[in-house]
């Protein structure tokens, strides 16, 4: 197809700081979701489509905080939760192993000289991705 470009949504586009030119009709709608059981329709009102509105310019320091490598999405403490108990497994899972395998055993007790030294570089590994 050849379409036109969409020049108000394009520049909308630019102004939450993603470089997309976008073509033909664009259909914009507003949400809330926190990706379990909440979606909620809100409304989208005219004002809402103006380049300086407030949520604009979050979303532009939200996708630049993205591109900087930072995570500026957010999560429930439903998800916080979940995330640290799958890491906590992880570490007892580590830590079985280093208890019942030898060879990983010789392994990470080169590199950290103990279980505990282990326990401590596993746990500092967590914290970095809490």
């Amino acid at each position: 197809k050849k379409l036109s470009v969409n020049a108000r949504a394009t520049a909308l586009c630019v102004a939450c700081g993603k470089s997309i030119q976008m073509l033909g009709d664009v259909f914009v709608a507003r949400a809330q979701d926190d990706n379990n059981d909440l979606y909620k329709r809100l409304d989208f009102y005219a004002s809402d489509f103006l380049l300086d509105a407030e949520w604009v310019q979050l979303a532009k320091l939200q996708n630049e905080s993205m591109t900087t490598g930072g995570y500026a999405g957010t999560v429930s403490a439903k998800q916080l939760s979940k995330f640290e108990l799958d890491l906590e497994k992880w570490v007892q899972l580590k830590l079985t192993e280093w208890d019942g395998d030898a060879t990983a055993r010789k392994k990470h007790e080169k590199k950290h000289g103990s279980r505990e030294g282990y326990e401590a570089h596993l746990r500092a590994k967590v914290k970095a991705k809490l």
